[in-house]
């Protein structure tokens, strides 16, 4: 986080972390909320974009949903998320991204591992802006709904996700959130 040029909040926990040691951080902002008018300022400015992440065809599906929706929305490509982060298959997705050259590389492997692959592959790919935006691509393709707005505003969008997806949220809100908490305290 220290050598990105851009970190903001999008967790409930980390703004309750921050609080409780005293600091007052911006409004937390989630790619479900701030990724749509950010690819239609993109496509505004006329910046090129390729998604990298998801599982198989979804984020070629939320492509074809941001074309439909934005006009003038240049996506160059989109790649799943289940490769391995090294190695000759590793290195095929990094050529075809090179080839295409796309401004902006959206990277939606979820956290921790699509920070990792962008410090491990950065040097050698060819996009001016890295940007994570973890679960977007099932948001924009329309496989996740969206937490409605009085759990969010009260910071329970965790809870949303949880009761969506128990099997795979759980150990990561109920165990991850409890250690950071205790972390944090």
């Amino acid at each position: 986080y220290h050598r990105a040029d851009l970190v903001y909040v999008d967790g409930a926990g980390v703004v309750l972390g921050a609080w409780l040691l005293g600091y007052n951080l911006p409004p937390r902002q989630t790619m479900a909320d701030l990724g749509w008018p950010a690819v239609a300022h993109l496509a505004e400015k006329g910046h090129t974009l390729y998604l990298l992440g998801s599982p198989q065809g979804v984020a070629a599906q939320a492509a074809e949903r941001l074309k439909a929706s934005i006009p003038g929305v240049k996506i160059l490509g989109a790649h799943h998320g289940f490769f391995p982060k090294s190695g000759p298959e590793n290195d095929a997705v990094i050529a075809r991204i090179n080839r295409l050259r796309p401004h902006v590389l959206m990277v939606g492997l979820g956290m921790p591992l699509e920070q990792r692959w962008i410090l491990d592959n950065y040097p050698r790919v060819d996009a001016r802006v890295f940007w994570t935006v973890g679960a977007a691509f099932q948001y924009w393709a329309g496989l996740i709904p969206r937490c409605p707005r009085w759990m969010a505003e009260h910071g329970l969008e965790w809870l949303f996700r949880l009761l969506l997806e128990p099997r795979r949220m759980a150990r990561r809100y109920l165990w991850g959130n409890a250690v950071f908490l205790l972390k944090v305290l």
